[in-house]
């Protein structure tokens, strides 16, 4: 494996909590991201994604962040990460996209082990997978990139979107892709053509291996709900559904106008999206329970058969909870099981483990 070189860096990360008193009222700020999610999408107000990240936790917090702080924690990784690659001279195997291929390999180093500076003083250690109500079940910020930056903990949710958030700092091109209840990274390389990226095990599995639960099928593979590259249009389309189920956690009654409203703009831009359609079966099946007018009731019905049905034409299919958790717990305390060997490879990108 390769021996990373220590490295003088001298940074400042802010230890100052994220947190600063609310100004807004809880709801507006619900209103306030959803508005700049769709001026994004609608191309008139280009934004970063840690923006519309940092928005949507916000409002949840009611407006408690504080955005100065949590900017400078992801310029700070984004600095350590670009110091370590330069420091450790990755870029050796000469192909087109070497640089955009090596500085991948260094932050995924950053985020799955620790990184030096010199003297070996760690200045950066590794974050770890946070094993407790990894759903945000029964805490949604659970789900947090602004959680992990707090703790050094997070999920199959937040270390991607953290990933993808620091690979855009650095100008490295990175995907979310999405498997049944689980959020992972495709990159490509000239070398090695596509892999996977799984963070919560430091690996790099297979395609192969994510279908092979069985719960991807050949339908869902041919649709593109699964295994399928995002663009960004649609990871801002799943940023609008972290902010509706947020929402829905938050406010548990009478919410499915919000929620609606976010999985029909989603859904406008990322029609298969599995969670768009999730959530809106939902909250139509709610109002639908709700109201006593007899023929409403058969709208609400018809339109639900429609959006149930549309699952199924994009073939999906409902993974039991205890079976996701053993094929993840497989993944994560087996990951040379199902590693690509094209990546085993290439030791610049694990350099360091």
């Amino acid at each position: 494996m390769h021996t990373p070189k220590v490295f003088c860096l001298i940074l400042f990360l802010s230890g100052h909590s994220v947190v600063a008193y609310g100004q807004q009222a809880p709801q507006k700020k619900y209103s306030t991201a959803f508005d700049l999610i769709a001026s994004v999408l609608a191309d008139s107000v280009p934004t970063p994604l840690k923006d519309v990240v940092f928005e949507v936790e916000n409002a949840y917090l009611d407006d408690a962040l504080d955005h100065d702080v949590y900017n400078e924690r992801i310029l700070g990784y984004a600095a350590i990460t670009e110091a370590w690659f330069n420091a450790n001279h990755l870029n050796d195997n000469h192909a087109p996209d070497s640089v955009q291929f090596a500085k991948s390999g260094a932050l995924f180093h950053l985020i799955t082990d620790t990184v030096f500076a010199e003297g070996r003083v760690p200045i950066s250690l590794p974050f770890t997978y946070d094993t407790t109500d990894f759903f945000g079940l029964h805490d949604w910020t659970k789900m947090f990139v602004t959680k992990l930056l707090a703790t050094h903990s997070g999920n199959c949710h937040s270390m991607p979107l953290f990933y993808k958030i620091l690979a855009e700092e650095l100008g490295v091109k990175a995907y979310l892709a999405v498997a049944p209840n689980h959020l992972y990274l495709k990159q490509h390389s000239e070398k090695i053509g596509w892999y996977n990226t799984e963070l919560t095990s430091a690996a790099f599995p297979t395609d192969a291996w994510l279908m092979a639960s069985g719960y991807v099928s050949s339908d869902a593979l041919r649709s593109g709900i699964y295994m399928d590259t995002l663009s960004d249009k649609q990871t801002l389309s799943l940023c609008l559904i972290d902010l509706a189920e947020g929402f829905q956690d938050k406010y548990p009654q009478d919410n499915e106008e919000f929620i609606l409203k976010c999985c029909a703009m989603a859904l406008e831009y990322y029609p298969v999206c599995v969670a768009a359609l999730q959530l809106k079966a939902e909250a139509i099946g709610r109002l639908r329970e709700r109201t006593v007018d007899e023929a409403m009731k058969a709208a609400y019905l018809d339109e639900l058969n429609s959006t149930l049905s549309r699952l199924v034409d994009l073939g999906y299919r409902e993974v039991p909870l205890e079976v996701f958790q053993l094929w993840f717990a497989e993944l994560r305390n087996h990951p040379e099981k199902f590693a690509n060997p094209r990546m085993e490879q290439q030791h610049i990108v694990i350099g360091g483990r």
